[in-house]
This record gives structure tokens, C-alpha cells and sequence, in this order.
């Protein structure tokens, strides 16, 4: 019984080091599937501006061989290729200039199974023509002939290229304060747009991150997820959405008048309520875009008449040398009587804010040379008061009153002051702390 118990153990014993001999690694880590997805996303870049294309690999069997071919616009220009962290254990061979078309292969001598993987397997870094427009679309194409993917026993896999479109815009989704960042000020923007009640502008093309035509909570979840990271989300632009036809309507271009809007030529799109530059419905813009501010009066003088005894007079008035309304009527001041003298009172200074103003004055047109005349005070919203003079330079002289016995007519100017105010700020939006 003794011998048979120590043959049993030695044949155990020879079993264990013949285990202990077999090496770590297996010699094949290919699964029974025999196909893969490559892709890329789609991505909005803007002219001038340099970006990244992420080539990926999805549903990895095991590749140790693979091969690629992508061709690219001439408006874009091929800056740096580096291998993605998923082929980190293949070799990567690339050509020798950075031009279209771009073939690269990788090939490896084993893996293991850490190296199965799936994620990016080739990054490509673009610079954009400056001549570029908004709309565009570039050319950008990856493919691979068949045998070039091969997993560890050399078995040919099928490849399934799954490409996104690289499209030029005027602006970058999820930037809706155009700064050149994402970040938490555009988030507040976005949720102060949404709930109303703000002075606040943003690029609502930048704002609608999902491409619905509408700005709610989804776009500033994803904005928010985005600045965030590790959801895998990507910032759509908007007004490409394929599954709406825009109905346009052609807007002419109407020039403004001194109190009336004006507005640029554009395109309305009544199902969307999205408004457009061009006749395609490619480069979207704001409503406020398309409006040119009326340019106000421009104001001159109307100078006053002093009255006589044989003619009556006028006081001073306004009218707009561009569209010719009377800003200040002129009214008509009597004739004089015997021992009455002309009074012609210059009460705006040329100020348009004045003009505009009711102002009114308790001080008649003319005076007595009898009994003199003291001069009331006139008052005006937003202007401090500083009093009557006899001229308009600074050497001229306070008027309070005019003395018995004086016997000409008169020119006094009212002198104004404008009030100042102070606007405290308490927001961390505003760089300063007040403004006067």
C-alpha cells in the first residue's frame, strides 16, 4: 500500500512541474468573432483653427495587424499622426510625408490580454484653410482593403468603417459667449437664456448642443457633462438637422431711419423660427443679427427771433438735418410795447438730451424798462440748474435779475450742469465694481 501511495505522489509531482513549465502568456488571444468597427465622430471646426480627428477601434478581437488609408480635403493641412493608446503594444509604420492620401499599418509579434482593447488607434491633428466658409464640409475618408486587419492566428477580420462629417461653422457648439472655451460661464448663460429675465446675449447656435432646434435643460446638461468629461459626449452644431427641410423666406434689406428699425437681408425658416444670411439656410444667426438700429436725430439749431415793435419774434427751436421734423417748436413771441424790451431766452446748449426735454420757462419773452424784471429759476430731469447768463464762453456773467431803467434787448443763455449717478455692481459677470 506504502509503494503504491509514493508512485501516486511522484506521478503528481511530475504532473506539477510539467505545469510550472508552460508559459505565462498563451499563444492566442483571438476570439470567434471575426469582424471590427472603425470610426470616427463627427466634429464642427472653424477657419484658421487646428483640431484633432480620434480614429477609433470598437468591438477589438484581438488585432495584431492592421492597415489604414484616409484621405483628406486640400483645405485641410496635415500638422501630426500619433498611434492611439488601443494599438500601444503593435508597432506603427507611417509614410513619409504628411499628405493625402495617408496610409499607416501596425503589426505585432503577440499579445496579451491586456493588450485587447478598445479606444483610439490613431489621432490626427489638422489646421483649417482660413478661406474656408461657413457649411462647408471637408472630405475626409477611411478605408481598409480586405486581409489588412489580421488577428493573432492571421485570420483575416471584416471592417466596418463607421465616419462621422467634419462641417466649418462660424462658431463653436457649447461656446455661447464665442470667448474660445467651454466652460461654467457659458452653463450660466445658458440657464439665465432659458429661465428669462436677464440682460443677457448668447450665439443660440452654440447653445442648441443636441441639434433639436430648441434651447432647454438638455443642452445645458450636456454642456455641463462635456466641461465635465467621461461621458463621451459630443457638442452637435446646430441648424444641420437633417430631419427638417427649412421653408425660407426671403427677407429684403430696408435701410433705418432716424426713429425707425432697419434691417440686413436675410432668410426666415417659419417651422423652425431660425433666421439665415443666405438663401441655403447654412449660416444661421440671431434675430437680433438681423436688425440695423435707427441712428437718431441729428439736431440743429433753430435760432431765436427777437421780437420788435413792428415784428413779432420767435424762440429757439431744433429740427433734424437728416429727416428735417421739427425736434423744438419755434413760437411766436408779440411785439413789443413802448418801454418793452426783447427777452430771447438759448435754453438747450445744443444738447440733444435738452431738446427733447419738456422743459419749462416761467420768464416772459420781453420786459419793461420801468419796472425791471427777476428771473425765475427753470428746472430739467437728470441737469442741475446753474442760472442765467449773458453769454455762452466762460467769462460771461450771472444774471438774477434785469435792473429798472435798462433799455435793450437781451440774449441770456441757461447754464446746466449734468447730474452724475453711481451704478454698484454686485456680480462676479462684471469686471468692475461701479461705473459713474
Amino acid at each position: 500500500m506504502k509503494k503504491c501511495r509514493g508512485k501516486i505522489y511522484s506521478f503528481l509531482l511530475v504532473i506539477a512541474m510539467i505545469v510550472s513549465i508552460i508559459p505565462n502568456n498563451p499563444v492566442s488571444y483571438a476570439s470567434e468573432k471575426k469582424s471590427v468597427t472603425v470610426m470616427f465622430d463627427s466634429m464642427t471646426v472653424t477657419a484658421g483653427s487646428e483640431f484633432t480627428v480620434d480614429i477609433s477601434v470598437k468591438d477589438n478581437p484581438g488585432i495584431l495587424g492592421a492597415g489604414l488609408k484616409i484621405d483628406f480635403d486640400s483645405k485641410l493641412t496635415l500638422k501630426k499622426v500619433e498611434s492611439g493608446d488601443a494599438f500601444s503594444s503593435l508597432v506603427m509604420t507611417k509614410p513619409g510625408k504628411l499628405q493625402s492620401p495617408y496610409q499607416v499599418v501596425w503589426d505585432g509579434v503577440e499579445l496579451s490580454a491586456d493588450d485587447i482593447t478598445d479606444g483610439a488607434i490613431l489621432q490626427m491633428t489638422f489646421s483649417v484653410s482660413d478661406s474656408v466658409k461657413a457649411g462647408e464640409v471637408f472630405k475626409f475618408e477611411v478605408s481598409s482593403e480586405k486581409g489588412e486587419f489580421v488577428d493573432t492566428n492571421l485570420n483575416p477580420l471584416d471592417v466596418e468603417v463607421i465616419g462621422g462629417e467634419i462641417r466649418a461653422t462660424n462658431y463653436t457648439p457649447g461656446d455661447v459667449n464665442e470667448d474660445g472655451k467651454i466652460n461654467s460661464t457659458d452653463v450660466i448663460l445658458v440657464r439665465r437664456d432659458i429661465a428669462g429675465g436677464y440682460e443677457t446675449k448668447i450665439s443660440e447656435q452654440a447653445a442648441d448642443v443636441n441639434n433639436d432646434g430648441r434651447i432647454n435643460s438638455t443642452d445645458v446638461i450636456l454642456i455641463r457633462r462635456y466641461i465635465a468629461g467621461g461621458y463621451d459626449v459630443v457638442l452637435k452644431p446646430s441648424g444641420d438637422n437633417e430631419n427638417h427641410n427649412h421653408s425660407l423666406t426671403h427677407i429684403e434689406a430696408k435701410d433705418a431711419t432716424c426713429t425707425d428699425n432697419g434691417n440686413i437681408e436675410y432668410w426666415h425658416c417659419q417651422s423652425c423660427d431660425k433666421y439665415f444670411s443666405d438663401s441655403q439656410g447654412l449660416n444661421n444667426i440671431s434675430s437680433d443679427d438681423t436688425v440695423i438700429k435707427a441712428k437718431g436725430h441729428t439736431s440743429v439749431t433753430d435760432p431765436a427771433v427777437a421780437p420788435t415793435y413792428t415784428e413779432t419774434g420767435l424762440t429757439e427751436g431744433a429740427h433734424c438735418s437728416q429727416c428735417n421734423i421739427t425736434l423744438v417748436k419755434q413760437n411766436e413771441i408779440p411785439k413789443l410795447n413802448s418801454q418793452e424790451y426783447a427777452i430771447t431766452y438759448h435754453l438747450y446748449n445744443g444738447d440733444v438730451y435738452l431738446q427733447k426735454a419738456d422743459i419749462k420757462n416761467p420768464n416772459p419773452d420781453s420786459y419793461n424798462s420801468e419796472t425791471g424784471l427777476t428771473l425765475e429759476k427753470i428746472e430739467c430731469d437728470g441737469y442741475i440748474f446753474e442760472g442765467w447768463y449773458d453769454g455762452e464762453g466762460a467769462k460771461a456773467n450771472l444774471v438774477t435779475e434785469i435792473a429798472k431803467g435798462q433799455k435793450r434787448n437781451l440774449d441770456l443763455y441757461a447754464r446746466w450742469t449734468a447730474r452724475e449717478y453711481t451704478i454698484t455692481f454686485d456680480s462676479p459677470l462684471v469686471k468692475v465694481d461701479s461705473i459713474r
